[in-house]
Formats: C-alpha cells, sequence, structure tokens
C-alpha cells in the first residue's frame, strides 16, 4: 500500500463523487491510498497490524560547514538506522510475520548550514509531484528549522529537528513577558522587561530537552555545586547560540536558584584560538580588576558555554590559560573556572581538541546518554553500538570527514530521531490507520502522558497538541583524564506552561 499526502481529502458533491478509483485519480483525489467507496472518493483503510509500501522521507543536514562536526555524526545515526530498518524487510506491523514491511525512502540533501540552502531544497521538494506522498522531513539546525517551521505548517508536514529551540516547542501561538538581568560592561545590573514570543509550530518536533530548559538544570547545578556567579560566553549572531541565554539569566536570578550572574562574552564561531585566548585572558583579567575596587564583589567563577565544539574547545583551553596567567595577579585568580557546555559543545569528540584543560572542570549538559554508556541501565545502548559498527564498517567513515568523531552523543541523537519516527508508523499501523503526514503528526502527540520510550537512551519523549517540550532531564557529564565521558548526575527541573515558546 502507497502513502498519502497530508492534505485533508475534502469531500464535496462536485469534485469527490466517482464511479471508479480511476477516477478519483483523475481528479485528484485519488493519490495511491485513495479509492471509490459508495460513489465518493475516500481514502483507503489500511489492514490492521500490516504496514506495506514505501514511506517516503526527506532530510535536511549539515555535512559540512561550521557545524559538520556535530552534523555529521547526527545524520549518520539517521542514515544508520533508517538503513537498518530497511535491510531487515521494513516496518512491520504485528500481523506480517516474515512479510517484509513498508521500506524507508530516504533522501538527504547537504544544507552546509546555510538556511538559504534549506529553503531551496524546500521549495525544491514541493513543487515535485511525489511531495503529495512525503510523510516526514528530518533537519538539522536552529536557524535552518525556525525558516522552515512556517512551510511545514503550510504544507502540513511533521518535522523531526536537531534543533532544540524552545521557540519551535510551542504548537500554539504563545507570548510570554519575563524580566531578564543582564551585566554591563560597567558591572552593573540591570533588568529589562523583555516579551518573547512563538508563532506557534504544530508539525515541529524533536528529542532533546529544549534549550532553555537545558540551559535552567545548568543554573541548578551550578548552584548545587556551589557557583557564586556565572558568566555567558556564546556567539551573539546565531539562533541556537543566543536563543536561551535569557531563560539562564533570568533562572539565576530566580529567588529559588540566586546564583550573581556576570557579564556576557560575544564568543564568535569563526574565531581562531588566538582571538580566543585573547578575549578571553581579558573578560577575566577585568573580573579582577573590579574587584580590586570592589572587595566583596564575587569574580565570575563558572562560566556557561553556548557554542560548538570547536569554539567549547578554545574557551576551556584560553580559560586554562587565563587561570596560569592571572593566578598570581593582585588580585589572584582564585580557581580555574567551572565551565558548563551545552548539548551541541560537549560530546565524545571535544577531550582530543582541548585534552588537559577539559578535564575535572567542563560539565556537559546532554538529554541523551553518551555513546556506549551502559552504566545507567539502558537496553538499547548495545544496539546503538551494534549498529554504529555494521554499518561505518559497511560503508566506511570517509563521509565523515576528516577528524569527526562518530562514536559520539550526537549519533546517539540521529539514532533517538530515527527511533521516534519508527515509533510513530508502528503505533499508526498497529491501530490500522494509513501512515500520512498528518497522521503521523497526530500520532506524535498521541504519546503522552507516558511518552515514546527510548529504551533509556533519554527519559520518555512526550508531546501533546499544546506542548512540544518532548523531556525537562539532562544528564551532565565530566572529562576523566583518559578522555572517556563520566556521568556525574540527573538534574530534572519541571516543565512551567510559562516557558512555553522561548
Amino acid at each position: 500500500m502507497g502513502v498519502v499526502s497530508a492534505c485533508s481529502l475534502v469531500v464535496d458533491s462536485s469534485k469527490d463523487q466517482c464511479d471508479s478509483d480511476a477516477q478519483c485519480v483523475a481528479k485528484g483525489q485519488g493519490f495511491a491510498s485513495t479509492v471509490c467507496t459508495n460513489h465518493m472518493c475516500l481514502p483507503k483503510k489500511a489492514p490492521v497490524g500490516k504496514c506495506e509500501g514505501s514511506l517516503k522521507v526527506k532530510g535536511i543536514m549539515t555535512l559540512t560547514g561550521p557545524t559538520s562536526e556535530v552534523g555529521v555524526p547526527y545524520a549518520l545515526g539517521i542514515k544508520d538506522y533508517f538503513n537498518e530498518i530497511n535491510a531487515n524487510g521494513g516496518i512491520k506491523g504485528a500481523a506480517q510475520g516474515n512479510a517484509d514491511g513498508c521500506k524507508i525512502e530516504y533522501e538527504e540533501k547537504n544544507d552546509e548550514y546555510v538556511p538559504a540552502n534549506a529553503v531551496g531544497f524546500w521549495e525544491a521538494w514541493a513543487k515535485d509531484s511525489s511531495w503529495k506522498d512525503v510523510v516526514q522531513v528530518m533537519t538539522w539546525g536552529s536557524d535552518t528549522t525556525i525558516q522552515l517551521a512556517p512551510k511545514a505548517t503550510e504544507h502540513r508536514k511533521p518535522t523531526i529537528s536537531a534543533s532544540y529551540s524552545g521557540i519551535l516547542a510551542s504548537p500554539l501561538p504563545a507570548n510570554a513577558k519575563a524580566n531578564v538581568p543582564e551585566v554591563g560592561s560597567n558591572f552593573n545590573e540591570s533588568s529589562l522587561s523583555q516579551e518573547f514570543k512563538s508563532e506557534g509550530y504544530p508539525y515541529s518536533f524533536f528529542a532533546g530537552t529544549d534549550y532553555s530548559t537545558s540551559i535552567r538544570t545548568a543554573m541548578f547545578h551550578a548552584k548545587s555545586l556551589g557557583a557564586k556567579r556565572v558568566g555567558f560566553f556564546y556567539c551573539f549572531n546565531a539562533a541556537y547560540c543566543r536563543g536561551p541565554i535569557p531563560a539562564g539569566r533570568s533562572y539565576a536570578r530566580d529567588p529559588a536558584i540566586n546564583i550573581n550572574i556576570g557579564r556576557d562574552l560575544e564568543t564568535p564561531l569563526t574565531s581562531d584560538e588566538a582571538t580566543y585566548d585573547s578575549i578571553v585572558y581579558d573578560y577575566f583579567k577585568k573580573e579582577l580588576d573590579y574587584k580590586k575596587t570592589h572587595p566583596d564583589y564575587d569574580p565570575v567563577d563558572w562560566i556557561w558555554v553556548g557554542n560548538t565544539q570547536r569554539t567549547a574547545a578554545f574557551i576551556a583551553k584560553s580559560a586554562e590559560k587565563a587561570y596560569q596567567a592571572l593566578r598570581t595577579y593582585n588580585p589572584p585568580m582564585a580557581a580555574q573556572v567551572q565551565i558548563m557546555i551545552n548539548v551541541y559543545g560537549f560530546d565524545e569528540g571535544l577531550y582530543p581538541q582541548c585534552r588537559g584543560a577539559c578535564v575535572g572542570n567542563v560539565h556537559g549538559v546532554l538529554p541523551f546518554l553518551a555513546y556506549g554508556d551502559r552504566s545507567r541501565g539502558s537496553s538499547e545502548m548495545q544496539k546503538v553500538v551494534d549498529l554504529h559498527n555494521k554499518w561505518r564498517a559497511a560503508e566506511g567513515d570517509g563521509d565523515a570527514g576528516a577528524g569527526i568523531n562518530t562514536k559520539s552523543a550526537k549519533y546517539v541523537q540521529g539514532y533517538i530521531s530515527a527511533m521516534m519516527f519508527r515509533l510513530a508508523v508502528e503505533r499508526l499501523v498497529g491501530e490500522g490507520k494509513v501512515v500520512t503526514a498528518e497522521a503521523l503528526k497526530n500520532a506524535y502527540e498521541s504519546f503522552s502522558p507516558s511518552g515514546m520510550n527510548t529504551s533509556g537512551l533519554s527519559a520518555a519523549l512526550t508531546f501533546s497538541p499544546q506542548d512540544h517540550r518532548p523531556q525537562s532531564s539532562v544528564a551532565i557529564y565530566k572529562i576523566d583524564s583518559d578522555g572517556n565521558l563520566v556521568f556525574e548526575a540527573d538534574r530534572n527541573i519541571a516543565r512551567q506552561d510559562e516557558w512555553r515558546g522561548w
């Protein structure tokens, strides 16, 4: 059985009357799964427990460009998962036995982390006659996905993205106001009322804890370990970097947490290591100079890093150099700064880039288990490792690019994104429903309140028609002297409705 488009099949007396299936096709109403029933063009009912035909899925990934170091392993996690499904006969229903199920026709494009490229791919697909049969689109980063989200709504195509932006997590329009503190270059703290809007993106889904919830849990973690003042280091020109900063600052100053905040530091994704050495040293020197004239001031002792891996490594190394240079300064830098790094700045590929500068003082905030981490009791992790080993041996890691580590948490993230799709398809098949884009969207939202079970790779993923924030848990990892990721703590904060959309 084929698939139908996500567009609603509207029954009216002028367009949908028929005497044969062929008439439905001729009228443009009959896609592969529409038949003439009682003289009306209506969707064919799927056999309960069977999935037949193919499922068309599109992917817009970043395989080259400034975020490819994390984009490639994520894309391979999806690709390998789909390959494995097809190699085993497709997605099957309970009634199919040894018969083949639905194979996945997956087409992947490389946007090079240029949103205009992604939009171009989408628009080209939408002009093709086969677009009506596409049931799912997989996407990558925030800048791209935020631009594609309105198109997903217009075309009624569900997306599963690697962007965990809070804006995308609200299926309904959201408008919130919050007082957001900020420390200026003069070290004075002020608070400004800011308005946060989400247009509402009912076809946008993702698997990870949204960025704003993640940074809030990071503030809680820092407080738990005695942080006195947190500074925020991030690139200013990318939505992914800057988006969660207001949530982090405002939560840090919440009476329940009450951590002092420090100045922001712009850390561009394109700058080199020498530039980082200079700006990070200058940042901490100014902290100490201010303390010299304000003895009661507690300098920044923790920082949030909102960048991707390459520049996160630069920050860690530059912070260590600053500490070595300023430990004998007057007043001295009392201790090496503790560094919290977001999901795309931290994984198994970080240690080779920063070595000892990342050991003991870096805390990675991950919504999923690290690659190969069986210590948390996941029954699925061995399958992740086996899948990687099988398909990377079959296809080679040459397509990953030089220096890119595919045995990483990003591969796990891609794996879970593909798993989401399979679980939703299986639910539809089990209910005897045709797998369409619209049906998939509704299926994702039906996994509530118990959620999608990822077999311990993450917390259960819950979506509803009102809220697409999938989870509110993170695992904090540190790096040991051998470069291994070592679990530190689970952190979870309850999702608040007033946080939805930002």
